[in-house]
């Protein structure tokens, strides 16, 4: 695993916050401003730990990153567990933001992509088996492409909580618990925003994708 002593200390971090959550903290990177750095306190880096280690995982299994972050590798500041990402941005170079801020943006042209986004994205966790822990509507992404092409990226979330991962090494057991996780989460767009007009049922996405 690639591991840096990171230049930076944790105090002079902080001006760099971009979100922050239950054990963890996102910031931009001062010294690499394509990349964030997701920072949690060594007493709570239970998921910082296992993303790391399912990092490499899918770095030996040569995952694009095309709807996940490139995963840069672990950083080291005293007292703390630090994992570097690919900052996602638009085409524009701003930072994307989340699908929940599309979905209650029903003016924008993106809003009705978002189905078609999704679906996109469901297709490539599937295919690579990409094993999560939690998908959510913060952890998802929309970068949006100079060519209007846009794109969902989830950015968090990685890896199983499983005692055993098995599914970390057989995609197999993943693209079965990616099933389960976005029948529970097509629901939960509705719920959190009724106003959603379209419908995205997993039930309509077609599971006949190639797979490595």
């Amino acid at each position: 695993m690639n591991v840096m002593n990171f230049p930076v200390t944790y105090d002079a971090l902080q001006p760099y916050l971009l979100a922050k959550g239950k054990e963890r903290a996102c910031y931009r990177n001062p010294v690499n401003t394509n990349t964030v750095i997701k920072l949690s306190h060594c007493s709570f880096a239970r998921q910082s730990l296992r993303e790391l280690t399912y990092f490499e995982v899918l770095k030996r299994r040569k995952v694009p990153a095309t709807h996940i972050p490139f995963f840069v590798g672990r950083v080291n500041i005293p007292g703390y567990v630090g994992i570097e990402q690919q900052l996602i941005c638009d085409f524009d170079g701003s930072p994307s933001k989340s699908l929940f801020y599309y979905l209650s943006n029903k003016t924008s042209s993106i809003y009705f992509q978002l189905p078609d986004l999704l679906e996109a994205l469901y297709h490539f966790l599937y295919r690579y088996g990409i094993a999560l822990s939690d998908l959510s509507g913060n952890n998802i992404l929309i970068r949006r492409e100079k060519t209007g092409i846009n794109r969902a990226v989830m950015i968090d979330g990685f890896g199983t909580t499983d005692l055993i991962p098995i599914c970390h090494y057989f995609p197999h057991f993943a693209r079965m618990k990616i099933l389960r996780h976005w029948e529970r989460f097509l629901p939960k767009i509705h719920l959190d925003h009724p106003q959603t007009t379209f419908e995205i049922n997993s039930s309509s996405m077609e599971m006949n994708t190639l797979l490595p």
